[in-house]
């Protein structure tokens, strides 16, 4: 090896933290010199490395480079970005049916047979284009089929040893799609692109329009010229003869350009023969149609989910919207060295760590030539495939997410209401007992709006957007009649709603509270918002009225509305722009404006907050709310406006503070439950020092995580943990405590945050409870006191102190051994048992058992469960196992005695 040869792998070890020699073995196996692999990893793996500080699938990239050394190697980094982004994708939907251990090998194998192979006889970026609709057919064909054992790798490993082809593996599924409800999203996709065939007929037609249309133009202008005077002629003919030079000047030029020309048509008709490519608009529409597709299958899949998995499944699917939400693999180019140091400096500024930072996609309407015209998106997720591992030697596969996550490309924008519509649906979708209504969630994902750019803020619908209603002289006396009717039922219609009306200034305490019910149809503060509304679209009156020749009067506005409502509700009335009685309308018109401003920006920030959250801001919600009256403001006296719109922003920066601190507590609390559930699964409870090593390993990190300040106290002792629970628990549920007061900030309450932390440290890490036990005697067998605990202690909740669980003599919990999957136990509940009960319970008992005794308390089994935690004890019992007929399953609490 040659000094020069040598020290470039000491670099890409110094730089990859690969070993030199295992850098010399690849170039040796593959073929390839020295230099061409540090370009590799200079154009390639050092910028995916340093954006996401995790080894892309190196060993995999130079295999195909050596397959594609022909190519520029600049044309190579955008030929295989798209498969980077397959590979991101995978690895974040975190689907066993779409991952495994040979995921990224075989994903390469699959590229190299669909590009690689065939690249001498057609272009590269046709072949990578087919590759993508390829793999996004078969990714849903493998979702489609039932069973666990046939894969997206088994099938992909069927296509690549060509025993069947693509089209017929698609036929298969469509076949097995059934009528599910995601069938016709899938079936659209599966279809697949339209033939060359039916696009150029498309594109004729569209010609032959054209052509019609320009014909009718030349005969108007015909029509025209016809009726030109004699003058006009003549200066025409005077133009003519001066232009004749000039046109024999150009004639030159013009051959020029032709033979140009017709030069260029032949190069393009020679590559039309070689290849015909279908428009970049139907490669982007079927992206979009797969993105959708998958959102309808997990979405409806979590629809079905019941119990404890429903809540992890729900959250899982809020991570596959994401990652759905942002493959694009057409615009995908991985970043150059300059830009993923961009990229990782902001990462290591970013609040968020798996944020997503973009740049301007390509609007949908425009069609790029290439991939490499559209502006990419970058992402500084860390998140990779760790557990896929492919590569070969030191680097062992490394994380080809970390490599596609910077190359997942701008969206083409279509899925964002798709996205959007499944998360909202399911994080509205309450306690995990609940279940979403797959009808609704697919319809709503059938309603997608495929010309939203998912990247922009929502804007005023057209029912949102306020219109004047015509008003004229002719009906003025009309429009006024219906004024007062629609302010006078808006008056019996909702208090607060009226109130804001007579004093649009006001400041408002309650605002939550009335945002919500403006937002809530049928509401009495709906219908009188809607009142309010429909008055302020009769604002053009005040052009019409004619009243400047009367002096004004210093009357309230209390008594000026109460006086126009009943004379305006007299029908026998009729109004002209002079009338005596009118006066004081244009206050009352200003006001009705006024305050639809500040009920709209009211419930413009409610809908921000459920629907919009990622969007939601002051400025979104001013530009909204701008947009939706814009017609309205230009009628109203400017001081006025000017104070209501000031008042506005006062209540939307005290709203969107409100809801920037419930996520941020929301965040905080999910993260700490996560992390305890984490503990527990991975056994990390079992002993103190498992528990303390783990801390310091692997410390719990918060997603929106900020330092307090001023810097808090320590956790105060009153809200601090007792050893009631065991030493384990104490230790891990005061860590999360402690954890999460440090972050807390006076705004956030921490006093009342701290007691939600220890509600889910509860739940996640029950199994590791050490109880001091209780002993009671059962009714079934009195004579024996059984050890118990009340769930009181176990879950805090002081409603639950008569239901009891079975523990052993250390206090932890007895769970049923041999039943299910081991993490069961009955439920019994606490009774003074009375003479009517006695009597019943001695029948039932067994037979030689102590008699039960009026007055005294037995445990009664209830059922067996698995979930003791619940808000009450109603809804802890209907968790418990029942039998085929629906009733509640009572399971013998004692084993039966020998010779029974």
């Amino acid at each position: 090896m040659s000094p020069v040869a040598h020290s470039g792998f000491i670099r890409l070890q110094t730089q990859s933290h690969v070993a030199a020699t295992q850098w010399k073995k690849w170039a040796q196996a593959l073929g390839l010199e020295s230099l061409e692999i540090e370009d590799v990893w200079n154009e390639i793996g050092y910028p995916l490395f340093t954006a996401t500080r995790q080894l892309p699938p190196i060993s995999f990239i130079l295999q195909l480079r050596s397959e594609r050394r022909e190519a520029n190697l600049f044309d190579f980094k955008d030929e295989i970005a798209p498969l980077l982004t397959f590979l991101n994708l995978l690895d974040q939907l975190k689907d066993d049916k779409l991952g495994g251990d040979k995921a990224i090998a075989v994903l390469f194998r699959f590229y190299r047979t669909k590009v690689c192979s065939e690249a001498g006889e057609h272009r590269a970026d046709e072949l990578v284009e087919n590759f993508i609709v390829d793999l996004c057919k078969l990714i849903l064909v493998a979702k489609i089929i039932g069973k666990q054992t046939i894969t997206l790798i088994e099938i992909l490993n069927i296509v690549i040893r060509k025993q069947t082809s693509v089209d017929k593996v698609v036929e298969l599924g469509l076949q097995a799609l059934g009528s599910q409800s995601y069938a016709s999203a899938f079936q659209k996709c599966l279809e697949g692109l339209p033939s060359l065939e039916q696009i150029a007929c498309w594109e004729e037609e569209e010609e032959d329009d054209e052509e019609e249309d320009e014909d009718d133009e030349e005969e108007d202008d015909d029509d025209d010229d016809d009726d030109e005077d004699n003058d006009e002629d003549d200066e025409k003919d005077d133009d003519d003869e001066e232009d004749d030079d000039e046109e024999e000047d150009d004639d030159d030029e013009e051959k020029d350009d032709e033979k140009d020309d017709e030069k260029d048509d032949d190069d393009e008709e020679d590559e039309g023969k070689k290849r015909a490519r279908k428009p970049t608009s139907f490669l982007d529409r079927f992206v979009f149609n797969f993105r959708k597709a998958l959102q309808a299958f997990y979405a409806i899949q979590v629809a079905y989910e019941e119990g404890d998995n429903a809540g992890k499944e729900r959250k899982l699917l809020n991570t596959r919207l994401a990652a759905l939400k942002e493959f694009d693999p057409l615009h995908a180019i991985i970043p150059s060295l300059d830009e993923a140091e961009e990229i990782a400096t902001r990462r290591g500024q970013s609040i968020d760590s798996n944020r997503i930072i973009k740049r301007s996609a390509p609007p949908r309407s425009a069609r790029s030539t290439s991939r490499r015209s559209a502006p990419p998106a970058l992402s500084s997720s860390g998140g990779g495939l760790a557990g896929l591992s492919g590569g070969s030697g030191s680097s062992a596969g490394g994380s080809a997410a970390a490599s596609s996550s910077t190359t997942a490309g701008g969206s083409t924008g279509d899925s964002a209401t798709a996205a959007e519509v499944g998360t909202s649906a399911v994080e509205s979708s309450g306690d995990a007992g609940e279940t979403i209504d797959p009808a609704v969630l697919a319809a709503a994902l059938e309603a997608t709006d495929a010309g939203q750019d998912e990247d922009a803020a929502p804007t005023p619908s057209e029912e949102d957007i306020v219109k004047l209603a015509p008003v004229s002289a002719a009906n003025f006396s009309q429009k006024v009649h219906q004024l007062g009717q629609l302010l006078g039922a808006a008056e019996r219609g909702d208090e607060a709603v009226w109130q804001l009306f007579l004093d649009p200034e006001r400041l408002l305490e309650e605002r939550q509270a009335l945002a919500a019910a403006l937002i809530t149809a049928e509401s009495p503060a709906n219908q009188a918002y809607r009142l309010i509304k429909g008055a302020t679209q009769f604002i053009g009156l005040k052009r019409l009225l004619q009243l400047d020749h009367l002096r004004q009067r210093n009357r309230r506005f209390t008594t000026q509305i109460s006086g126009f409502i009943n004379i305006a509700q007299a029908a026998h009335k009729n109004f002209l722009p002079n009338d005596r009685q009118l006066e004081g309308l244009d206050i009352i018109l200003d006001h009705t404006a006024n305050a639809l401003l500040r009920l709209e920006n009211l419930r413009i920030n409610r809908h921000y907050a459920q629907e919009h959250p990622n969007h939601y801001t002051a400025e979104a919600v001013t530009a909204y709310r701008e947009k939706a009256l814009a017609s309205v403001q230009a009628f109203v006296e400017s001081e006025s406006l000017e104070i209501a719109r000031t008042q506005a922003q006062d209540d939307t920066a005290a709203m969107v503070d409100l809801f920037s601190t419930e996520h941020y507590v929301a965040e905080l609390v999910a993260d700490c439950r996560a992390y305890a559930e984490q503990l527990q699964q991975d056994g990390h409870t079992q002993s103190l020092e498992k528990l303390a090593a783990t801390f310091q390993e692997i410390p719990i990190e918060f997603s929106l995580a900020e330092p307090a300040e001023p810097e808090s106290e320590p956790l105060p002792a009153n809200l601090q943990t007792n050893d009631k629970l065991g030493d384990i628990f104490q230790r891990a549920c005061n860590y999360l405590s402690e954890s999460a007061w440090a972050v807390l900030w006076e705004r956030h309450e921490p006093t009342k945050v701290i007691p939600q932390i220890v509600a889910v440290a509860h739940a996640a890490l029950s199994p590791c409870f050490v109880l001091k036990p209780e002993h009671r005697r059962h009714a079934t067998r009195p004579r024996m006191p059984i050890t118990v605990v009340s769930l009181e202690k176990l879950t805090a909740n002081a409603e639950l102190r008569h239901l009891y669980v079975r523990v052993t003599a250390n206090g932890t919990v007895l769970y049923i051994e041999g039943y299910e999957d081991g993490t069961y136990t009955d439920l019994l509940e606490l009774r003074e048992y009375t003479q009517v009960r006695m009597q019943a319970s001695n029948e039932g008992g067994e037979e030689g058992s102590d008699p039960l005794q009026t007055g005294e308390k037995y445990l009664y089994t209830l059922g067996r469960t698995q979930d003791f935690f619940g808000a009450n004890a109603s809804a802890i019992i209907a968790k418990c196992v029942r039998d085929e007929d629906g009733e509640m399953k009572i399971f013998p609490t004692f084993r039966p005695k020998v010779g029974d």
